[in-house]
């Protein structure tokens, strides 16, 4: 099965991301590495990731699966109806 490719706004793929079951939390003061995340952890203490990390986890494409029809990700919605 072929991907459409999405484009997606930055508070888009910020809400994507939070809504990853290993996201704590996003930062935007933190410039560099905004993102808590437990899975790169490897406890249940988050440490500070970058948005490149996020896209290269499984868990994040699975998040996108299950919020196409989430209003976190309107554009999403429209590649979908």
């Amino acid at each position: 099965m072929s991907k459409k490719q999405v484009s997606l706004s930055n508070e888009e793929v910020l809400s994507c991301i939070h809504a990853c079951s290993y996201c704590v939390g996003i930062h935007k003061e933190h410039k560099q590495t905004p993102i808590q995340c437990t899975k790169y952890s490897g406890s249940q203490f988050p440490i500070y990731v970058n948005v490149k990390t996020c896209f290269t986890c499984s868990e994040f494409e699975w998040v996108i699966e299950q919020v196409r029809t989430a209003p976190a990700c309107p554009s999403l919605q429209k590649e979908t109806g």
